[in-house]
Order: structure tokens, then C-alpha cells, then sequence
């Protein structure tokens, strides 16, 4: 008799506003700034490129690049202030995340960067965090942001075969991504809605 084998099921969460409640990017910068409060200058070209994207002059990369272009600063202590990250914000995971039984099934999808991310895989022993990649000298995004399509993009490249039990968003623009998922919930702080 031929022995079937299950398949492993997976589960998707989208990052900023669903397992973490807050912008990542910007606490990121909040904390690099009060460990090296120089860096505070660097709101001027923040604000530069924010409003040459309002204007649409740049793309949402060439802002998010902008945006993070003071990595160049820190990249050669980057331990440092990414654990420094960690250390004031990790309070922000939020609690129906913590609660939930198994995180080893877990995939992480964010257009936050890798960059600091990365302590998540160990930390809450995730299976796989797929994120936008930034260049750790420049801040400039290596690729394309992980956004809404090519979430799905990424996930299909990387995890080709797999299966989607359960997706979590905390935006529509996750639709793409919430659609591979057998059931798919908003979180709107620790209240899960199916949709």
C-alpha cells in the first residue's frame, strides 16, 4: 500500500500593523537616533524625498531608498543598532501573535526591510521571513519593495509548492497575498476578522 505523505501547511503574516503594532521603519530610525542623536539631521532628506514622492518625482523605491539612505552611517555597527531596535520595541509584539502555539510554520512577509528583521527567524523560530532587501552600506533597495504583488511573487518563488492555511493582514493591500491562503483575517490591534 502506497503511503501518503502530508503536506506541511504554512502560515502568512504580513509584519507592520499585524504582528507588530507600529511602523517599523520609523521606530527603526527613532531608535538609531537616540543611540546616535546626530542622525536626527537626516529628517531633511526624509522630508526631501517624501515630498519628491507626493509629487510623484520618485517611486515609492527611490523613496524608500531615500528613506533609509541613513543606514550609511550605522552600517558599521549595524548589530549594534539593529539590537538596540529590538531591545526598545520588541514590547510591540503583539500579544494574539505570542499566544499562538507554534510559530514553526510561520512565514513572515513584509516590505520592511531584512535588514532588521532578521532576528525574527530566531527569536520566534519562524520558517522563512521574506522581506525588501536594502543594501547595508547605502540604504538603497536591492530588487524591488516586497509590496502588495510581489509579496506573492516572492512567495511563489520561494515556496513554489506550498501550502497557505491561514494569512493575516492588517491592510487590503495584502489582498494578493491573503488570496493564497485557505482563510485570510484583517488585525486591527488584537482583533482578527475574517474576510
Amino acid at each position: 500500500m502506497k503511503k501518503t505523505l502530508k503536506v506541511q501547511a504554512y502560515v502568512l503574516f504580513d509584519f507592520d500593523q499585524t504582528i507588530y503594532g507600529g511602523n517599523s521603519a520609523v521606530d527603526f530610525f527613532i531608535s538609531c537616533v537616540r543611540k546616535k542623536p546626530v542622525l536626527a539631521l537626516y529628517v531633511l532628506v526624509q522630508s526631501y524625498h517624501l515630498i519628491l514622492y507626493i509629487l510623484r518625482l520618485k517611486t515609492k523605491d527611490e523613496f524608500k531608498g531615500g528613506y533609509f539612505g541613513f543606514i550609511r552611517y550605522i552600517h558599521d555597527k549595524k548589530a549594534d543598532y539593529v539590537d538596540y531596535f529590538w531591545s526598545l520595541n520588541e514590547k510591540k509584539i503583539r500579544q494574539w501573535y505570542l499566544d499562538r502555539p507554534h510559530h514553526v510554520n510561520d512565514v513572515v512577509v513584509s516590505a520592511s526591510p531584512f535588514y532588521y528583521l532578521e532576528p525574527l527567524l530566531e527569536r520566534y523560530s519562524i520558517s522563512l521571513l521574506i522581506a525588501t532587501q536594502i543594501n547595508d552600506e547605502t540604504g538603497k533597495i536591492i530588487g524591488t519593495n516586497c509590496y502588495g504583488d510581489e509579496k506573492v511573487r516572492r512567495i511563489k518563488e520561494l515556496m513554489p509548492n506550498a501550502r497557505f492555511s491561514e494569512a493575516y493582514s492588517d491592510s487590503l493591500s495584502d489582498s494578493p497575498m491573503l488570496s493564497l491562503a485557505e482563510s485570510a483575517y484583517i488585525v486591527r490591534g488584537d482583533v482578527l476578522s475574517r474576510c
